[in-house]
């Protein structure tokens, strides 16, 4: 493996060598726009809001699997209720 990266290497750094400057300049403004633009593809996303109607259906479908139990809130007597708290001791 070590040898076959070390004869990619030398044969990409020779094929580069024999590249005009202008040539090398193409190959580095393209390959910094292709990753650019794929930069901003990924972070444009975060920034675009979806439909009402889907974030509407979304917390429906949320709001269904959460249990009742859940939903209510904790109150302080309930802390001390240790009788309903069975523990087996066997």
């Amino acid at each position: 493996m070590k040898r076959a990266y070390l004869k990619l290497h030398l044969w990409l750094k020779a094929g580069c060598e024999r590249l005009t400057m202008r040539q090398r300049r193409i190959i580095l403004i393209t390959v910094c726009s292709i990753y650019f633009i794929s930069c901003i593809g990924l972070i444009i996303p975060m920034f675009i809001s979806e439909k009402e109607t889907e974030k509407t259906e979304q917390t429906e479908i949320i709001k269904q699997d959460v249990p009742e139990l859940i939903d209510t809130p904790i109150l302080k007597d309930s802390l001390y209720q240790t009788e309903n708290f069975e523990q087996s001791t066997t």
